[in-house]
């Protein structure tokens, strides 16, 4: 009997859908046929759940405990893949440190340094010119484990004004944390 109390049900809730519509558009009347809708759609829920028999209800329950059961499994394996997730993301982490640990120096710090150190050594610092972008992609810096350098040239006014270029190796080494520069005049 309930079964045919929700096929009722069913079909006030799809006239009550068509009612709302019709009101929306203010068409005469369909404002009141609405909230009958309405009524009859919780009437006949209410009906559908009062003349459930024992084995119908026994279903629902049943039916309602496994959707419970597996929302619970999902949100455990949502937790789980989260948990595998951030495990991958700090072991990535941890190996990346490592890495950069074993590393003596990177090399945007060993230009930096370098240049520093090569200007504290000119006679006039302010007129250095070290080479460009394009110039210096045949000597990148070269990165070790224990050390690393970079060979370039910088171009600089003398105490007499005239420009001289100084080809340069710029050296360190991770054991004394410490940059050197030899400088030879080409």
């Amino acid at each position: 009997m309930s079964g045919f109390f929700s096929f009722l049900a069913a079909v006030a809730f799809i006239a009550m859908i068509v009612f709302i519509i019709q009101a929306r558009k203010k068409r005469p009347g369909a404002g009141k046929k609405a909230w009958m809708s309405v009524g009859a759609w919780i009437v006949l829920g209410m009906l559908s759940n009062a003349t459930m028999t024992g084995a119908e209800r026994a279903k629902v329950a049943a039916q309602q405990q496994a959707e419970e059961q597996a929302a619970a499994q999902a949100e455990r394996q949502r937790v789980v893949a989260s948990q595998q997730a951030a495990a991958k993301r700090e072991a990535a982490a941890a190996a990346q440190a490592k890495i950069e640990a074993e590393q003596s120096i990177d090399e945007s710090t060993l230009v930096v340094a370098c240049k520093a150190q090569i200007r504290s050594q000119l006679k006039l610092p302010n007129t250095a010119k070290f080479a460009g972008f394009l110039e210096s992609v045949d000597q990148p810096p070269v990165i070790g484990k224990q050390d690393a350098y970079w060979k370039s040239w910088v171009e600089a006014e003398n105490s007499f004004g005239g420009t001289v270029r100084n080809d340069f190796i710029c050296s360190y080494v991770k054991a004394t944390d410490r940059i050197q520069v030899q400088m030879t005049q080409r």
